[in-house]
């Protein structure tokens, strides 16, 4: 097949490819050549082309929109699959708020309070007042950036200067200190750890990072609905950045906030995909998916209330066109329920922040909204220090004995999730194998097993060794180098590392035990990419194995896989569990014993805890349990610092794989406490049935 017309076809051109091969290190296989080089779109193009085909078919859904019935089926669908990407929020508790000062000042005051939104997780909050009134004030729920004072910036784009000159215009505001800012610096210095670090510990467990982000608003806006002095129908939201992606989520998700300004934020979801700077708290699976949680699905949510998306002109993160064309989509669904009036879109001439002139366009639209005769926009200001605002002692969340951070709520969380899946140790054994495929589906797209992989260019190198241009998901691509004899019925080995190098060298030595190695070439972009495209790095890399294996199960019925790395390892596994039919033989090398030990310490960071909500079915032990496959060999397993376990400790790691292999007469699991390059040797026997 041509590759040009194929890539056409994706809107794709050869400007957009991504040469994929090296020199083989296969000298030492006779008659192999040198890899040669096949020419696949790059991984990003693919990516970007995926998410704007899904943009597309979510546009379609929002065009049939003419009812707010229909309307509200969307949103409902929207919100589902928000809340499932981040596992839910955590139950309630109660707030058991508690004020620790007021400061009295020139027509407005400053109540400081303390709020537990969990046991022994405080927030620290200001509560700016306007003088007292015989009728209820309309409020602000004012969630801010990432400033690191908090609550208390006062300088540039000036926090305090919004705060006090809505509650002198008669407003109630209520702000706090984001997780990693301000007082809620848990872990000392170290602000990067909230957004980033326990992102990522927070990615495979019970609740996504961004869970304990909106728990604190959606528990704020509960005080504020009970305070006597405001009026529950005029609830808005309004924050900058950071606070402008928790106005905007909060909005979607909450009806009670009757008007929203999501201000230096909004941007089409491409974009946000394509940001470096985007915090973990944003990384959601599937973000530009027909209802995913995407920025236009988001902004529809919100819809039909009043809203005031606000920009800078000189923002070069979220640059004033995608807001523009975010508006434009917007604006399209109001029409359509008649509310046209309710949105609008103002791009001040700043650089990013809620500078004096977006702040006028706020104090603007919700004196329009909210029906206040106001038209001033002066600000005579005096700042408070940032210790006069504070609400915990020292200044800090973390002096209060018994305070809870995320990375313990995450512990406990996780502690929970281990109780849950013992639920395998007291089902019978002839359900095990079925209980862990269900559970690797759930996370897995609905055609994922639909797709049978195509064949669009092939190269014979040698007589031994052919390179493929598989698709092996539709519009994602890559190389297959089968490597040995291809002999019809031969025994073939599906090889997959985290290592395309390592893999090169080992498909050579096992070749010359007889067998046809598949070899998948495996291709990267940032996890930040992957995840918000729906196409994560343990998707792609179990798709691949499936892909390879169906393409050998065309030529012989002995197929086996082999997965070596923390990586690799588990694609195999999933991928196994996936099709037992497949496979006579499965080895797993050099396998992480425990995606869950890798948040042991406060300061773990690693690729292996971006598998969204693996957790909350799985953990790597139960795993094995759902190959039915007739021989299973694992061989070094390792601990979260790389050290590997002995033969005791792997027996007793796979103690309920061992018993449930014994109970239904499949031969036991060979366990090897070993591992390297060196292994080599024994697997190959092994694979080749010579051991």
């Amino acid at each position: 097949m041509e590759l040009t017309p194929f890539l056409a076809d994706r809107g794709l051109s050869r400007r957009h490819l991504l040469k994929v091969g090296a020199a083989s290190t296969l000298s030492s296989v006779k008659g192999m050549q040198e890899f040669q080089h096949l020419e696949v779109p790059s991984l990003d193009e693919e990516l970007r082309a995926y998410q704007l085909q899904q943009l597309s078919a979510d546009q379609r859904l929002r065009d049939r929109i003419h009812s707010f019935r229909s309307h509200a089926k969307y949103v409902e669908r929207v919100r589902e699959r928000f809340l499932d990407c981040l596992g839910g929020l955590p139950d309630k508790a109660h707030l058991k708020p508690r004020k620790v000062g007021t400061l009295h000042r020139d027509g407005y005051s400053v109540e400081k309070w303390l709020f537990q939104t969990l046991p022994g997780f405080y927030v620290t909050a200001n509560l700016y007042l306007p003088p007292a009134a015989s009728h209820p004030h309309p409020a602000v729920l004012s969630p801010i950036g990432h400033a690191p004072p908090g609550k208390a910036y006062a300088i540039n784009d000036n926090y305090q200067a919004r705060f006090v000159t809505l509650a002198r215009k008669g407003y109630v505001v209520l702000t706090w200190d984001p997780l990693g800012q301000g007082e809620r610096e848990s872990y000392g210095a170290k602000t990067g750890n909230h957004h980033y670090v326990q992102g990522y510990q927070c990615m495979s467990s019970k609740h996504h990072l961004l869970s304990y982000f909106l728990h604190d608003g959606i528990c704020l806006l509960d005080y504020l609905c009970d305070r006597p002095d405001v009026d529950q129908e005029r609830i808005a939201c309004a924050g900058c950045s950071g606070g402008g992606a928790i106005t905007n989520y909060l909005s979607a998700l909450d009806d009670r906030i009757a008007l929203a300004v999501p201000t230096s934020w909004i941007a089409e979801s491409t974009l946000l995909t394509d940001d470096s700077g985007l915090h973990t708290e944003s990384w959601f699976t599937g973000l530009c998916d027909p209802h995913g949680p995407g920025t236009d699905q988001l902004l529809a949510c919100i819809c039909p209330r009043p809203m005031l998306i606000l920009g800078n002109q000189l923002d070069s993160e979220f640059p004033p066109e995608s807001m523009h064309r975010c508006y434009r989509t917007i604006s399209k669904l109001y029409g359509q329920l008649g509310s046209a009036g309710q949105v609008e879109y103002r791009n001040v001439p700043t650089r990013h922040g809620f500078w004096p002139e977006a702040r006028s366009e706020l104090y603007r639209f919700l004196n329009k909204h909210f029906e206040i005769d106001q038209d001033s926009n002066e600000e005579h200001v005096e700042p408070e220090l940032e210790e006069t605002l504070f609400c915990a002692p020292n200044g800090q969340v973390r002096n209060i004995s018994g305070s809870q951070t995320v990375h313990t709520l995450n512990q406990i969380a996780m502690n929970e999730l281990a109780t849950d899946r013992l639920v395998f140790h007291q089902i019978s054994p002839k359900r095990r194998a079925a209980a862990v495929q269900s559970r690797v589906i759930q996370r897995m797209s609905p055609d994922a097993l639909k797709w049978n992989p195509k064949i669009h260019e092939a190269i014979t190198l040698s007589e031994r060794h052919k390179q493929l241009l598989v698709e092996y998901e539709l519009g994602f691509n890559t190389v297959v180098d089968v490597i040995g004899d291809q002999v019809k019925g031969s025994r073939a080995v599906v090889f997959l590392s985290d290592s395309n190098r390592f893999s090169r060298e080992c498909a050579a030595r096992l070749a010359e035990f007889g067998l046809t190695v598949y070899l998948p070439t495996m291709r990267s972009t940032s996890h930040r990419k992957e995840i918000l495209a729906g196409k994560t790095w343990l998707h792609r890399r179990r798709q691949l194995v499936m892909n390879c294996a169906m393409l050998a199960a065309r030529i012989t019925r002995q197929v086996c896989a082999v997965g070596w790395g923390w990586h690799a390892s588990v694609a195999v596994q999933e991928a196994a569990c996936m099709q037992s039919e497949l496979y006579t033989k499965v080895a797993i090398v050099s396998n992480l014993d425990s995606i869950e030990s890798l948040s042991d310490s406060v300061e773990s960071m690693h690729s292996m805890q971006l598998i969204p909500g693996f957790l909350r079915t799985l953990d790597l032990a139960l795993l094995p349990l759902g190959i039915t496959s007739p021989e299973l060999y694992i061989a070094g397993t390792q601990r979260h610092d790389s050290t590997p376990l002995d033969l005791d400790a792997m027996q007793s790691h796979y103690a309920l794989l061992m018993h449930t292999r014994s109970t239904l007469n499949r031969p036991s699991p060979i366990l090897v406490p070993h591992q390297g390059a060196e292994h080599l040797e024994m697997l190959g026997s092994w694979l080749s049935g010579d051991v």
